[in-house]
């Protein structure tokens, strides 16, 4: 039996498709997301195909092993014994279920970090699902980069090794040795350069699913009036798709949204729309501040509706756009093999020169433009 760690629609869209390959029903979904993403279920339940799963587990409790905060370390023997009690949740799991081979998608989150350690102990076979752009960089990019002894950063840093030091799970916190897996899935395997692979890089397919998605999609598309005009109208369609940039703290939220409106108002080529995708991580608040600050400045503005979040790869070739534009979000990269007609741009560079405290978007952009220089415009 197959387990795959779900914690995204987009990793669920590629899991699906490759468990489908195997033509059985031997494959059991473990879906969980952080607090306040709930709605994932949602997409989760719309999406699945009833024909490729077993069964579908949802543990809701991840982002307790997520965090460090004052009460954790107060609390240290109870935070320690709850991961000992999910290690032996897990092993249940593992021997109810029989499982075989594991699929994660996160592997940078404690997690799956704790499911591939679960699974290395009792020898099971354990692959990796591409989770956006995050295995293409050859570093965490959330991890603090400053060289500063008394950074902010640092600290907290310095102060969770220390919280973690006599946590017999400690190494599912720690980052700084990769992960080897049997199998990588990625959508640009001549691109995939971690060496994380022993067997080697398997190609994922894009579109595999994706009509019988649009079907599924259908009604909630059909209510929603912006989707309606990307979809029935060849008007000059601009697609924004937004990212968690500043709840990824990787940039100030202020910073994040003058900028993009900035580059949105002062778009080249007259008379246009722009229909505002949100992420599924994205704050409410901010893309309704989005959308008023493009409004103030006289944009024809739209945002799509986020109720069920839909991976916008499922609706790229049923809508009539004349360009794409984002920062690093994976579906702008991953446009480009669904439909390369389309003109994708990124402003990751725009952003970085109009903002400050930019280190980690460097970082990720000189890493992305090396890998991704002839299928992203860079501006």
């Amino acid at each position: 039996m197959r387990l795959f760690s779900i914690s995204s629609p987009l990793i669920f869209y590629f899991a699906q498709s490759i468990a489908s390959d195997f033509n059985d029903k031997n494959n059991i979904s473990l879906l969980w997301f952080s607090g306040g993403h709930e709605d994932h279920l949602k997409t989760y339940n719309l999406l699945k195909d009833d024909n490729v799963w077993k069964n579908g587990l949802v543990f809701k409790g991840a982002v307790d092993y997520n965090l460090t905060n004052a009460q954790k370390i107060i609390k240290r023997k109870k935070t320690i014994q709850e991961k000992e009690s999910l290690k032996e949740l897990i092993l249940e799991i593992f021997r109810k279920e029989g499982i075989s081979e594991v699929y994660i998608g996160n592997r940078h989150m404690p997690f799956d970090r704790l499911l591939y350690f679960i699974a290395k102990e009792n020898n099971i076979q354990i692959n990796l699902l591409e989770d956006g752009l995050t295995n293409y960089l050859d570093f965490n990019y959330s991890n603090n980069q400053t060289s500063s002894l008394f950074s902010k950063d640092n600290i907290k840093s310095l102060l969770k090794k220390w919280f973690y030091q006599k946590d017999p799970l400690n190494f599912i916190f720690n980052n700084d040795k990769e992960l080897l897996f049997k199998y990588v899935y990625a959508s640009f395997p001549e691109k995939h350069v971690i060496g994380n692979s022993i067997n080697g890089v398997k190609q994922l397919n894009l579109s595999k699913y994706n009509d019988i998605y649009y079907d599924k999609v259908k009604a909630i598309v059909q209510s929603d009036q912006a989707y309606q005009l990307l979809l029935n109208d060849d008007k000059k369609n601009i697609l924004l798709l937004s990212q968690a940039l500043s709840e990824d703290n990787l940039i100030s939220l202020d910073d994040e949204l003058e900028v993009i409106t900035k580059y949105i108002a002062d778009y080249r080529g007259g008379d246009f729309r722009v229909f505002i995708k949100p992420h599924p991580r994205d704050n409410l608040y901010k893309i309704n501040s989005l959308e008023k600050k493009l409004k103030k400045q006289g944009v024809n503005v739209f945002v799509l509706q986020n109720d069920v979040p839909i991976p916008v790869e499922v609706l790229l070739t049923q809508m009539k756009l004349t360009e794409i534009i984002g920062v690093w979000t994976a579906a702008l990269f991953y446009s480009y093999i669904i439909d390369n007609n389309i003109k994708n741009t990124s402003i990751l560079p725009y952003l970085i020169k109009e903002s400050s405290n930019t280190v980690k978007l460097e970082r990720v952009y000189n890493n992305l433009k090396t890998v991704f220089n002839d299928e992203i415009n860079w501006k």
